[in-house]
């Protein structure tokens, strides 16, 4: 059985945005290590070509993942306009997340099955 919430993100970066975006990714973990409290697990990986990246997120409810996006809310936002981006939230999204995310481009997904 899974528990939390999970995120995925994707984002493919814009013509040298990938220098831009180290810079960034390394003060956003350490804005992460600093405030957050309720984030499990938080992994940023990059392709072979240095091209896209992806996020994976795990926090403990909706609301540890409302209060990550606000802790981090300016540097993320940095981060993510060097490149486009897509995201995946997986688990009991609550209302108010989905609402925040109104217009972004983030799907939601509710556990169908598990083992």
């Amino acid at each position: 059985m899974s528990s939390g919430v999970r995120g995925m993100a994707r984002l493919t970066f814009h013509e040298g945005g990938r220098e831009e975006f180290e810079r960034l990714s390394t003060q956003l973990v350490e804005e992460m290590r600093e405030k957050d409290t309720r984030t499990l697990s938080y992994e940023i990986y990059i392709d072979d070509e240095g091209s896209e990246v992806v996020f994976l997120e795990h926090f403990e409810d909706s609301d540890a993942l409302i209060e990550h996006n606000g802790n981090v809310a300016e540097v993320l936002q940095a981060a993510l306009a060097t490149g486009t981006v897509t995201a995946a939230v997986f688990g009991p999204a609550s209302a108010e997340l989905k609402a925040m995310s109104a217009g972004a481009p983030v799907r939601f997904y509710t556990l169908l099955r598990s083992l």
